[in-house]
Order: C-alpha cells, then sequence, then structure tokens
C-alpha cells in the first residue's frame, strides 16, 4: 500500500479503490494517507461503476471513448485492428503484421488469449486481409514490409487471391 501510495505522490499515478463492507472511517484508521482519495463504495449499478471510473480516468476530458465490452482484443488483433503486448502487460506492442515479419521462428507457436496459433495461421489471417485491404498493411509496414508478408502468405501457400 506505501508503495502505491508514493507512486500517487511521486509519479502521478492514479489511484481508484473501491471499498467493499468497509466504510471511509475504516480505511482511514488503517491507511491515513488513503484519506484524500475518492472511492467508489457502491456497486449495485455495474455500467454506473464503469462509467464513473472512465470519468475519473479521463481527467474530465468533455468526450470520451469507450471500448465497448463486446469488442475483443484476439479478433482485433487478428484482423489487423489492434495492438497486443508481448509477454505481459507492459512488454513490447505488436500487431500481427509486426510480429509475423519481425518475430523468429523460435517465438512459434504464439499463445494468444487461451489459443495457440501456428505462423501459418497468423499468416492465413493476414491472407485474408491483403487481398480486400491491403492499405491498412502498408499503413502500418511499409510498402517493403508489405511485400514481405505477400510472398510470406504466398511460400505458405495462401495465396491472398485466393480469400477474395
Amino acid at each position: 500500500m506505501d508503495i502505491l501510495i508514493r507512486q500517487h505522490i511521486e509519479a502521478e499515478k492514479k489511484l481508484l479503490p473501491i471499498w467493499l463492507g468497509v466504510e471511509k472511517s475504516e480505511v482511514e484508521n488503517r491507511h491515513l494517507t488513503l484519506s484524500g482519495i475518492v472511492a467508489i463504495t457502491e456497486i449495485k449499478n455495474i455500467l454506473q461503476v464503469v462509467s464513473n471510473l472512465v470519468e475519473a480516468l479521463s481527467d474530465g476530458a468533455p468526450s470520451r471513448g469507450v471500448i465497448p465490452g463486446w469488442e475483443n482484443p484476439s479478433y482485433r488483433f487478428l484482423q489487423g485492428l489492434g495492438e497486443v503486448n508481448l509477454q505481459s502487460s507492459d512488454g513490447s506492442t505488436t500487431t500481427i503484421f509486426e510480429f509475423l515479419l519481425y518475430g523468429k521462428e523460435e517465438e512459434y507457436p504464439f499463445w494468444l488469449a487461451g489459443k495457440i496459433y501456428s505462423k501459418k495461421q497468423l499468416l492465413e489471417y493476414v491472407a485474408k486481409i491483403i487481398g480486400p485491404v491491403p492499405e491498412r498493411i502498408r499503413r502500418i509496414v511499409g510498402e517493403d514490409g508489405f511485400d514481405k508478408l505477400f510472398k510470406m502468405c504466398v511460400e505458405h501457400d495462401l495465396h491472398p487471391n485466393n480469400f477474395y
């Protein structure tokens, strides 16, 4: 707790405590340094809790974007629309395109959200994107990266023209 408080003060790290079954006075008696930090104490309406958290995290911005709960991060990664962190939540980020271009053979198979993907399986996702939306890939990895990915797909019998 002391480390979190120090980071809150020194590094301006946000703390958003949720107090369940305790009163403010109980928290203050145990950790006086939490006395000035606002906490959520009521969670009967989970949507309201999420809304309160977003409001607190947005530093009072008048407009806020919230990723809907149905938006699956794995799907976004596999469709070339999002990134994942490698190895841990603070690891380097990569797109499916970058992982295929710069990943080493010993980094396969690739685990994502409980499922294992071979290099060929990842390339199949990319082959399905190259045909209809090549600009998405070019925007991320440039023309050379696009050409390399196209060649990798063909080498794995996944010619992009077969998917559209």
